[in-house]
């Protein structure tokens, strides 16, 4: 997907850092999809990370991978029917 002019850098030498604006609610919307989570979810990270688009991913990547531990250890150990 191409950048929009307002993700990329204002002068040629200068390096584009892609933000995440979270009050438009298109770019909301498209960055829920791409990220799997919902836009409350994006909010929430960018509020706790700020808006730049790779914190933002680096967040989400780090939660997904402890749900998936936690999943792990889950199957690993089930927990015992009540009596």
């Amino acid at each position: 997907m191409a950048l929009s002019p307002a993700e990329h850098a204002s002068t040629p030498g200068e390096l584009a850092v892609l933000r995440i604006n979270v009050t438009e609610p298109y770019v909301v919307a498209e960055w829920s999809r791409r990220l799997g989570c919902t836009p409350r979810e994006l909010r929430a990270t960018a509020a706790l990370v700020g808006n730049v688009a790779a914190d933002i991913e680096a967040h989400f990547r780090t939660v997904q991978h402890a749900a998936r531990q936690q999943d792990a250890l889950r199957a690993a150990f089930p927990t015992p029917p009540a009596e």
